[in-house]
């Protein structure tokens, strides 16, 4: 079942919790950090382009309401980490990633930002939806026996990286997403 654009053993392990395990059991005391680490997903891409903070990342048009986001990057003790990298990627408000969806730019919604002298970045977007998982295999018919929906919440991924640093990659849900406490991809 698994094809050159759908894993179906990725998105077995991924529905199952089994990737999730895995990165609190690599995450120090098991995961006891202040930000939950998760994979890098499988819509990141490489060679986001470099947007300043505080610029957009709105690459073609793209209704929906606006985002504003503004982070602060520390290390465990607090202190601001100066110079770290920041990819972002997220869903448009339909619940598509740019490379689904021919209606939307290369590189939309994506963006590289560099943390500043107190580890803050920032940047303007749009809000994303959450989205289905592809339900056309076992995954599918997994979900279907066990009684359970297809869809992820909206949310935004981080993947932050600085020499010195682990690297994290996480994501910061919408707490108002109808699924945040049944998502299909733990």
């Amino acid at each position: 079942a698994t094809s050159e654009t759908n894993n179906e053993a990725i998105l077995f392990s991924d529905t199952m919790g089994f990737s999730t395990l895995v990165c609190l059991l690599n995450n120090g005391g098991h995961g006891a950090a202040e930000t939950a680490s998760a994979l890098l997903a499988p819509f990141w891409r490489l060679n986001s382009p470099r947007t300043e903070n505080g610029g957009s990342i709105i690459r073609s048009p793209t209704p929906g309401p606006a985002l504003f986001v503004d982070c602060t990057v520390k290390d465990m003790k607090g202190k601001p980490i100066v110079g770290a990298e920041v990819d972002i990627w997220h869903s448009s408000p339909e619940g598509f990633y740019e490379q689904q969806d021919p209606k939307q730019a290369d590189m939309n919604l994506r963006g590289k930002f560099t943390t500043d002298a107190k580890g803050h970045f920032g940047f303007r977007s749009v809000k994303p939806a959450g989205y289905p998982i592809p339900i056309d295999g076992p995954v599918g018919d997994l979900l279907r026996v066990a009684h359970r929906h297809n869809y992820r919440p909206a949310h935004l991924h981080f993947l932050i990286l600085k020499e010195g640093f682990k690297t994290m990659i996480s994501q910061i849900y919408a707490p108002e997403d109808d699924k945040l406490e049944t998502d299909a991809q733990f």
